[in-house]
């Protein structure tokens, strides 16, 4: 489970295990760099199409200090944390966050992506890519 968890052969596996499921964004990619209306990342991989989507786990996308923006659309307390469903350049990006989270519908937030755990996928085959997304300091 672990395996198919972070490292899911394809779109339909990464959208149906876990919960919430994988963000997945819809973007280009050219020149080691995946482009997003408000994501950008560069990625070590050879081959890559030039339409791809990237795939997140909520838990990975981390609201604070970070170099994206997106607007919260909706708070949603569990008790042990709270669900941020976001608007992220036109896409929905879903969060994890600390239960004490005091976030507002409407409220634009700086986050981040933990660059280790981002997948790549083919737009059309929907395949994992076998790419690495590389760190900002790995990328200078």
């Amino acid at each position: 489970p672990a395996e198919v968890y972070g490292r899911p052969a394809n779109l339909f596996v990464a959208g149906f295990i876990g919960t919430p499921p994988m963000n997945t964004l819809p973007g280009t990619f050219a020149d080691g760099i995946f482009s997003h209306p408000a994501i950008t990342a560069r990625f070590a991989v050879t081959g890559a199409p030039a339409k791809v989507v990237l795939g997140v786990r909520p838990e990975d996308v981390v609201i604070g200090p970070g170099p994206y923006r997106a607007t919260v659309r909706v708070v949603e307390p569990t008790g042990h944390e709270t669900i941020v469903m976001l608007d992220a350049g036109g896409s929905p990006l879903t969060a994890r966050a600390p239960a004490e989270a005091t976030l507002n519908p409407g409220e634009s937030v700086s986050f981040a992506l933990r660059a280790e755990r981002l997948h790549l996928f083919d737009a059309t085959s929907e395949a994992r890519l076998d790419a690495r997304a590389m760190s900002v300091e790995e990328s200078v």
